[in-house]
């Protein structure tokens, strides 16, 4: 049991954002996206959180152990789908030391999209992209 003010774990703070291929922004909708899942892991342990894709930034709960941690993003379709890696291009994982009570914040994340699916082959997130070109 932990005392008041005491936490078991670490936090991770991150902002997104989304843009295309040829560096324009696009919104969650327009992509498909429903949410952004923030994946860590810890020795052979993975867990992740999620938000809505639309909030834009995010922080997890005091609940990511200490110690060595790996962190990734990635994209989730609005149907709940995961995107094909060849999809989507997301910063590379980062290794960070998490200490309890500590936050690490990873500043503007940005995800690249293929989701036109009139232009790319395969695209992103194909039963709910928009169908609009650049």
């Amino acid at each position: 049991m932990t005392a008041c003010g005491e936490v078991p774990g670490g936090a991770v703070e991150l902002s997104w954002s989304l843009e295309s291929p040829t560096g324009g922004r696009v919104s969650c909708e327009t992509a498909g996206v429903g949410r952004v899942k923030l994946w860590w892991k810890i020795g052979a342990t993975t867990r992740y959180e999620s938000w809505p894709c639309d909030v834009a930034s995010a922080v997890t709960r005091y609940s990511v152990s200490p110690g060595e941690v790996l962190l990734w993003v990635e994209p989730e379709c609005i149907d709940g789908s995961i995107p094909s890696t060849d999809t989507y291009e997301a910063p590379a994982p980062l290794l960070r030391t998490l200490e309890a009570g500590d936050v690490v914040t990873l500043n503007g994340v940005l995800i690249t999209v293929q989701y036109d699916c009139k232009k790319y082959n395969p695209c992103l997130c194909p039963a709910m992209a928009r169908r609009s070109t650049e």
